[in-house]
């Protein structure tokens, strides 16, 4: 298998709307407004309508106080969270697709746990604060597996050679994976479809070496390790996917990010309840269901 000469040719291979741009850039803009956003989002139907559904939610705001306006569901949610929410509806709408393999919900739900918990992360640890890199914190989580549905989708067979020998051997996805393809793992897979959208470098690094931290550029070591950490959390959780359980020197990460490991439960536990909108997300979104699923 050739991933990085097989994914540049791959005819319906998703691509990011302008949609998602535009937002981003409204969202850093200190002269847009709710209206201005309103107006993008609303030349997306499907995605006014999920916002709409994620603004009335008892998450957001008392059940009786039902808004129809876009522009009233942008302040009520807020500009950033309004940015996460658009990312993570395209992604979702994009990679829809049936699966024998993968139950879509769950990896749904486990990595936009995982983009929120970075972000919650990187504001504990020892960096100072920067609004304007927190989104890329967030897209490292929400995408650190993507490279799983490159697989499932575009190269299904090999995706079920590695679960197959993971069953046989009773060992993890992901120590299969390393088994059967080293040098071209979901991390790497996800890395050059970043690429080909040209995501940030900073993404890319987090996302490509979210299980081996220290073989990432030192430059990007920050974002990686909190990548990396919070993946550790919910893998050896029950937010965690079926990559199997992660050993790492969680202490380490913790000490080079200047996190106090006692915090990290609540961390997670705000991550979980910010990911509670990703359920009506994917109700919102094609049918995503799976015939079968192999629990590894």
């Amino acid at each position: 298998m050739r991933i990085l000469n097989s994914t540049s040719s791959i005819k319906d291979l998703p691509t990011l709307p302008e949609i998602i741009f535009k937002v981003q850039r409204l969202a850093n803009s200190d002269e847009a407004d709710a209206r201005a956003m309103a107006q993008a989002i609303m030349q997306d139907p499907p995605l006014a309508a999920k916002i709409l559904k994620v603004a009335n939610a008892a998450f957001y705001g008392p059940s009786n106080k039902r808004i129809s306006s876009i522009q009233l569901a942008v302040a009520r949610i807020g500009f950033n969270e309004v940015r996460d929410l658009v990312m993570a509806a395209e992604l979702i709408t994009r990679f829809a697709s049936t699966s024998n393999v993968l139950d879509y919900s769950t990896f749904w739900k486990h990595s936009l746990t995982a983009g929120y918990l970075v972000q919650h992360i990187y504001e504990k640890s020892s960096v100072p604060y920067d609004k304007d890199v927190l989104f890329k914190f967030f897209m490292s989580g929400l995408l650190h597996d993507i490279g799983i549905l490159v697989y499932d989708q575009f190269f299904h067979a090999e995706f079920e050679q590695v679960i197959q020998y993971a069953v046989e051997n009773e060992i993890s996805f992901l120590a299969a994976e390393h088994h059967q393809f080293p040098k071209e793992t979901h991390p790497f897979a996800a890395g050059v479809l970043l690429e080909l959208w040209k995501i940030d470098s900073e993404i890319i690094a987090a996302v490509r070496y979210h299980h081996e931290p220290e073989k990432a550029p030192t430059q990007f070591k920050h974002i990686v390790t909190t990548a990396a950490l919070a993946e550790f959390i919910l893998c050896n959780t029950a937010l965690g996917s079926f990559e199997g359980i992660i050993e790492a020197d969680m202490k380490k990460w913790c000490s080079e990010l200047g996190v106090d490991p006692e915090r990290l439960p609540d961390l997670q536990a705000a991550a979980e309840q910010e990911a509670a909108v990703c359920d009506m997300i994917i109700a919102s979104s094609p049918q995503q269901k799976t015939d079968q699923l192999h629990y590894i």
